[in-house]
């Protein structure tokens, strides 16, 4: 059973840290303020109008508010509402994950297994990061279709660039940043944590006290 622990433990951290990152920046209006003057997005709307929509728009995700349907048209809000369980189900994962981890570390008790797990666990997460910047880097655009068809069962996501506000909100190459930026932070934090469990580790080595041989050998003349 501590086996299964340590192993689950190892799956839960990269997990953990993703969607941590995810968890800032879904919600982070200055981040949004600075792709959108990136990308030319201000000029495609007039003054206040896109602040405005942005604030419905999260308030809308937080479930404090409705979505202004002079601003959307019915796909879109039908769109978003998918939108918006994907990310309450993502952001409820992510507090299930933490859950879930520590009682598995109350419950392997042991610090040393603890720190493994934890670094191996930082560890799958840089491997799985460079992995997927890697792939995804090489083709983001495919990729980005293909996580449309893998995670809406709908179509109401195939929006027209040229007159949905939506798209003209949000471009692909505010998805490649945003996706980026979380992979870059995931990569950070994973660092630190390896070097800090690594300090640790060390640590716990030597403060250890020295293990003296209790045994008596006599040697007769």
């Amino acid at each position: 059973m501590r086996k299964f622990f340590f192993i689950f433990s190892i799956i839960l951290i990269p997990i953990i840290i993703l969607l941590l990152n995810f968890r800032l920046y879904v919600f982070n209006t200055d981040y949004y303020h600075k792709e959108f003057a990136r990308h030319s997005v201000y000029k495609m709307f007039n003054n206040g109008e896109l602040e405005n929509s942005l604030d419905d728009l999260f308030d809308y995700f937080k479930g404090k508010g409705e979505l202004n349907k002079e601003f959307f048209n019915s796909k879109e809000i039908l769109h978003l509402k998918d939108v918006k369980n994907l990310i309450k189900k993502t952001i409820k994962l992510f507090y299930i994950s933490i859950v879930l981890l520590i009682i598995i570390f109350i419950l392997l008790k042991d610090k040393n297994l603890i720190i493994k797990s934890s670094l191996y666990g930082s560890a799958s997460t840089i491997i799985i990061i460079l992995f997927l910047f890697l792939v995804s880097s090489t083709n983001f655009s495919w990729y980005f279709l293909n996580f449309h068809y893998l995670v809406f069962s709908n179509n109401y996501w195939q929006l027209n660039p040229e007159t949905d506000r939506l798209i003209l909100m949000f471009p692909e190459e505010f998805f490649y940043d945003i996706t980026t930026k979380i992979f870059f932070n995931s990569l950070i934090i994973s660092l630190v944590i390896m070097l800090i469990l690594y300090t640790l580790k060390n640590k716990f080595k030597k403060s250890k006290p020295p293990k003296f041989d209790t045994t008596f050998k006599f040697k007769f003349i």
